[in-house]
């Protein structure tokens, strides 16, 4: 049975000093062996030849050099950063995987250094007609700066380039048909204990840590017993990460069972500082409801 081909066939040099891929069984040529373009050439090309089925169209040329970096060969190569960039961030990898292949779809042959401030525009239109917020298109063409600024520290993209792109002011409210985002409220501590009657022991303690504290809810589910810490008077227990302090009063605690929430008690208060809190809800607001199930 004949082995399956590839689907990264190798970068290889080649004794004219360039760098060459073989797809199909034929060389494709991609400039000078280890330099930014040629690495990003041939990422483009593995790009093609894994959407056409590990086959290369007849049309593409050989000889890469001849041909000028397009928005393809960045967006390729962006994506191979993206791997390690954000190898345990699926959320930030997904996003700007989308916007990679949203800039493929517009202007993926199109030459790299034609992609102005204009162009930038034409693509954050799409965002607005597409029916997202204000915020939401800021923040993506934001992103899409950033993929340039990538393209920039690769020696792909001049640093005039990304200076043209940066220029192109963000949208503002009331001088643009894009839709304004709705403001989200607090939820109902009545509706969260009611809710929470319902849950696990587990889950219904998770509530009631992110409850007493404003903590993120991704800052809840990473928390692990290592995080925590047991004071000298046996009850107070503090969650340390990435610069945030939580500090919380617990009836008991006990770091040696694994899961920092089976034996986090009913009763406790905030004595510290409530991180990740909803903008304009008072500080005490936590301490007066720290516990979602008051018996």
């Amino acid at each position: 049975m004949p082995r399956k081909p590839s689907p990264m066939p190798g970068y290889k040099f080649h004794t004219s000093g360039q760098a060459r891929v073989f797809l199909n069984r034929k060389a494709y040529y991609l400039g000078e062996y280890d330099s930014p373009e040629s690495y990003a050439r041939y990422h483009n090309l593995l790009a093609i030849y894994n959407a056409n089925g590990q086959k290369m169209p007849d049309d593409v040329p050989t000889h890469q050099i001849d041909l000028p970096l397009t928005i393809g060969c960045l967006t390729a190569e962006f994506r191979e950063n993206l791997k390690s960039r954000y190898a345990n961030n699926k959320h930030e990898r997904r996003r700007f995987s989308n916007l990679s292949t949203l800039l493929e779809d517009e202007y993926g042959d199109l030459p790299l250094d034609a992609f102005g401030p204009i162009k930038l525009a034409d693509v954050r239109d799409l965002f607005v007609a597409s029916g997202n917020c204000r915020n939401y298109v800021n923040q993506q063409t934001r992103n899409i700066v950033r993929i340039f600024k990538f393209g920039v520290s690769r020696e792909l993209v001049t640093a005039e380039q990304l200076k043209a792109l940066e220029s192109l002011e963000s949208l503002r409210r009331g001088q643009t048909t894009a839709k304004e985002s709705v403001l989200r409220s607090p939820v109902n501590l009545d509706d969260v204990r009611s809710t929470a009657a319902h849950l696990s022991p587990t889950l219904k303690a998770m509530v009631r840590v992110q409850a007493a504290t404003g903590m993120r809810s991704t800052e809840v589910c990473i928390m692990r017993p290592v995080d925590l810490t047991q004071e000298a008077d046996g009850n107070l227990v503090r969650f340390l990460r990435f610069g945030l302090i939580h500090v919380l009063v617990v009836a008991r605690s006990k770091v040696s069972r694994p899961s920092p929430f089976r034996w986090i008690k009913q009763r406790f208060a905030v004595i510290g500082i409530p991180c990740g809190m909803v903008v304009g809800q008072p500080a005490d607001h936590f301490a007066a409801h720290s516990a979602v199930d008051p018996n």
